[in-house]
Parts: C-alpha cells; sequence; structure tokens
C-alpha cells in the first residue's frame, strides 16, 4: 500500500481547520513542502508532512515568526547536514 499527500487544495484546507490559521499562510506552507518534496538531489530523513506543516501553523498562529517556525517545524526534522539546512532555508526565504 502506498501512502500520498492530501491534494493541495485539501491540504491547505487540513492546516487552516487543524491550526486556526489564514488560508494565505497555509498555501504557502503547502507550496513550500511542494517544492521541498520535489527536491531529489539531496539527502532527507523524512518528507514533508501535513503534520509538519500543521505544526509549523500552530507556531505562527502562536507568534513564533514563519521563518523561526518553518527551521525548527519543517527544516530541522529533515535533516541534521549544515549543508542541507543551509539549502532548505533558501527555499524557506524564497517563500517568507
Amino acid at each position: 500500500m502506498t501512502f500520498g499527500y492530501p491534494k493541495v487544495d485539501m491540504e491547505v484546507d487540513i492546516i487552516v481547520h487543524e491550526a486556526k490559521i489564514g488560508t494565505q499562510v497555509a498555501k504557502s506552507l503547502v507550496a513550500l513542502a511542494c517544492d521541498i518534496r520535489k527536491l531529489t538531489d539531496i539527502d532527507l530523513k523524512a518528507a514533508v508532512s501535513t503534520r509538519l506543516l500543521i505544526y509549523a501553523a500552530k507556531m505562527i498562529n502562536s507568534g513564533c515568526t514563519i521563518s523561526k517556525a518553518c527551521k525548527h517545524c519543517i527544516v530541522e526534522p529533515l535533516t541534521d547536514e549544515p549543508e542541507t539546512i543551509q539549502a532548505l532555508e533558501r527555499v524557506v526565504n524564497a517563500y517568507f
């Protein structure tokens, strides 16, 4: 059995509902996740799950900056390699 990710609109709705965050921020988080999921040249421990996006959205909703929430909830769970962290942070910075 193979599991995939929800369609973009559904994933946005899930994040909005679970994290009580605005639609625009949720759309940006999902777009970021989609781009990171497409990266094939870097070795990641995991993929950007909907759950990680919800964690980031909840941190943002509680007052954390978007870049800090993305770093701690999306980037750091994926890798501990400094070069990969820097590359992923550049992707985050392109969105936020």
